[in-house]
């Protein structure tokens, strides 16, 4: 151990970690979708629930990690949140382009049928809550842990996979889709260092684009 009392992981006790800590955030995540599909749900529980389900995903962040959720303050700082912003919205671009190349849609034509109010609100749980729990979770401590505990990519790729797995419920599109996602957003992190802040952005906006994509399919 060193001069602070820490004591350096061993691979098996990490992969226990990891195992616990994916099924746990995976079966909140399951139930999360369900809660969100139930049409008997109002609309004012369902949005409580839904915030229940993000926040317990932290506090299980939270206890699993060694550091606890405090080390990830400096990625959601305020020092570098205009850059990080700007970067957020570039990573969007590129994955939006990635969509339209993969998927095959026509997203220019299509119309936003939702009130100002209800945009921004969707906005900001996209970006502050869904993106960025998803992004502590699987870029941040996942990803951080697995590739502890291996060599080369598996990190990227079990991550990955792990990501596309709690979006199963949604159908394999989705799944694929969340695949690549997934990857992109995990070689950012790993290998150019991209801020937790500027892939939550991403995320959320692109979580936007597929409700708009998915509001005017539905019509």
């Amino acid at each position: 151990c060193g001069k602070k009392g820490y004591c350096p992981m061993s691979n098996k006790k990490r992969w226990i970690i990891i195992l616990i800590y994916a099924v746990s955030i995976i079966g909140i995540f399951f139930l999360g979708q369900r809660i969100i599909l139930d049409k008997t749900i109002p609309m004012d529980r369902l949005r409580i629930y839904q915030y229940m389900c993000y926040f317990a995903i932290l506090w299980i962040t939270h206890i699993f990690s060694r550091e606890s959720i405090k080390q990830y303050r400096a990625e959601f700082s305020i020092k570098n949140f205009i850059k990080n912003i700007i970067i957020g919205i570039l990573i969007f671009i590129i994955l939006f382009f990635v969509f339209i190349f993969v998927s095959g849609f026509s997203v220019f034509s299509m119309k936003i049928h939702m009130g100002i109010p209800q945009f921004l609100y969707m906005l900001f749980f996209q970006i502050c809550i869904v993106g960025a729990t998803e992004e502590i979770s699987f870029r941040g401590f996942l990803l951080r842990e697995i590739s502890a505990a291996t060599t080369g990519n598996l990190g990227i790729f079990l991550s990955s996979a792990l990501f596309a797995v709690v979006h199963i419920k949604f159908g394999l599109p989705t799944v694929i889709l969340s695949t690549i996602f997934g990857f992109i957003l995990a070689a950012l992190r790993r290998d150019i260092r991209i801020s937790l802040t500027s892939l939550a952005i991403a995320h959320g906006l692109l979580n936007a684009l597929l409700i708009i994509i998915s509001e005017n399919v539905m019509r």
